[in-house]
């Protein structure tokens, strides 16, 4: 069972050593006017290598914060990556990137 499973994680570090680079678009997953935040993600695939547009989020983010009456938005930190998606065998098979951007005026 013990080579099996090592063998498992050999392969899963091969496959991941060859990932594409994939264009990915942030999206929209959460949001409060009375905090004044907004929270953006994208997603990342097991074989993928995540190209992102920061300058989008950015866009994106600023753009919800004007229709709540603020005038700019600036991100809070780095992105956070958290497992989105699970396999019994591989462990983590999919990524989520969140970051949060805070309303100003």
């Amino acid at each position: 069972m013990k080579f099996k499973l090592l063998i498992s994680f050999v392969v899963a570090l091969t496959l991941t050593a060859c990932a594409n680079p994939v264009p990915k678009n942030w999206f929209v997953v959460d949001g409060s006017k009375h905090h004044a935040t907004i929270k953006l993600a994208y997603d990342e695939g097991l074989l993928q290598q995540a190209v992102v547009d920061e300058q989008e989020a950015l866009f994106t983010a600023q753009n919800g914060c004007k229709a709540w009456g603020y005038k700019n938005a600036q991100s809070l930190g780095a992105p956070l990556a958290q497992c989105a998606r699970k396999d019994k065998l591989l462990g983590c098979i999919s990524t989520r990137y969140t970051q949060i951007y805070q309303c100003t005026n």
